[in-house]
């Protein structure tokens, strides 16, 4: 049972990436720069944590890199990683690379809006503020806007999709920064001043 739910989250995971044209319509995020953490850390956990690192422009110029990873064995090649396997989007243009394979493969995805996981999908926070219940909340994220960092930064938690979220504490855009044990935001750097 356990199997077949871990299976059917990643199969939604990745077809998701492809039609992540949902976005709601005017959300933004500036340039920013996140490094965070996928999979749930418990001992018990059916898939190993990935930390990724987020290199964001705009909705249309974005790099997501995996920086950590366990080794994966692979029979008769020894272990290898996912280090290093990164997707990139420029314009219309996806780039993916698995480092496990050295393959990199180029696709054309116009008329169609991708985010680096499901979790990242920009969203209104004035449409947060007004259909969710917006708690104030500590987070263990170090948040920086230019040079000026918070550790265990400021959040707003609501729930959502069966998930608690917690989004970044600023009144001009919705930035997650956890949601329940699946994604967690070490660091959030923005290239924008504190409001």
């Amino acid at each position: 049972m356990l199997i077949g739910a871990v299976l059917l989250y990643v199969v939604a995971m990745a077809i998701f990436f492809y039609s992540a044209n949902d976005a709601t319509p005017g959300a933004a995020w500036p340039s920013l720069t996140m490094i965070y953490e996928l999979g749930d850390p418990s001992p018990i956990a059916a898939t190993a944590t990935e930390v990724h690192r987020l290199d964001y422009r705009s909705a249309t110029e974005w790099t997501d890199t995996i920086v950590e990873a366990a080794p994966t064995q692979m029979l008769g090649s020894g272990a290898v990683s996912k280090v290093d396997s990164y997707r990139r989007v420029t314009g219309s243009e996806i780039e993916e690379y698995n480092s496990i394979h050295d393959e990199t493969t180029v696709k054309d995805a116009e008329d169609t809006t991708l985010v680096p996981h499901p979790f990242l999908r920009p969203m209104d926070i004035t449409e947060l503020k007004n259909n969710h219940n917006l708690t104030p909340t500590a987070t263990a994220s170090k948040v920086c806007y230019l040079t000026d960092c918070a550790e265990n930064a400021p959040g707003l938690t609501f729930a959502k999709d069966g998930a608690q979220w917690t989004i970044a504490n600023d009144p001009r855009w919705a930035i997650p920064i956890q949601v329940g044990d699946a994604f967690r935001v070490r660091e959030l750097r923005i290239d924008a001043g504190r409001e």
